[in-house]
């Protein structure tokens, strides 16, 4: 999880934190991920922060999916020419 997409480094700690509440949680309301009132609302605060956009909290997706498709491509490529 990439913290560097945000210019606020306390922007990047919240998020690394949220996300990892939302990881061991998957599939669970942004409450019960949280787990008490005090971590909900940090995390509905983060995400109505005038600061915080989409784009900064994709980007670490986008950048593990094109490292794994040029991987994955690589790995075609080099495994279809030996045969």
């Amino acid at each position: 999880m990439d913290e560097s997409s945000f210019n606020d480094r306390r922007l990047g700690r919240r998020f690394r934190e949220i996300m990892e509440n939302f990881w061991n949680n998957i599939g669970n309301t942004i409450p019960f991920a949280c787990q008490d009132c005090a971590g909900t609302k940090a995390a509905y605060r983060f995400l109505s922060n005038p600061h915080v956009d989409e784009s900064a909290i994709l980007k670490g997706h986008f950048e593990s999916t094109r490292q794994r498709v040029a991987t994955q491509i690589y790995s075609d490529f080099y495994h279809n020419k030996l045969i």
